[in-house]
């Protein structure tokens, strides 16, 4: 399988669960009159979006079996998580899926009602910490 076979799968199952809408990342270098034109910065990752209940972004690096990441795919990776994102680099639908916390043994790749991406919880933490941290200022 491809990459791009396996980009568009790991697409067409993350938005079929409803947890996040994504979708391919233009990328590479143009031709145009007077020189280049470069459709996304290095580094981003093949697949974007954002979360349906929390509108982080999301950015997936897909790879075949075997390939690893560029050093700037891993910096821009990287960079997202410690931003509150949720950023993967995966080989597979099956470890798109993981990263967003959908249930493996879950067989129609739907997450339960109760499946929230793993950084929902650790974001409401931070915000009623800011609330209740900016009313005791007042």
């Amino acid at each position: 399988m491809s990459e791009q076979d396996i980009t568009r799968a790991i697409i067409a199952a993350v938005n079929a669960t409803g947890l996040a809408e994504v979708w391919r990342n233009q990328s590479g270098t143009v031709r145009v009159k007077g020189g280049y034109m470069h459709h996304a910065h290095a580094g981003v990752a093949d697949v974007v979006g954002f979360a349906a209940r929390s509108g982080l972004m999301v950015a997936i690096e897909v790879k075949k079996p075997g390939e690893v990441p560029t050093q700037a795919q891993t910096a821009f990776l990287e960079r997202l998580r410690r931003a509150g994102g949720v950023a993967a680099c995966v080989t597979s639908v099956a470890e798109a899926l993981a990263a967003l916390g959908v249930p493996q043994g879950n067989a129609s790749n739907r997450p339960a009602r109760s499946v929230r991406l793993p950084q929902d919880a650790e974001r409401r933490q931070n915000e009623a910490g800011w609330r209740s941290g900016s009313a005791a200022g007042s």
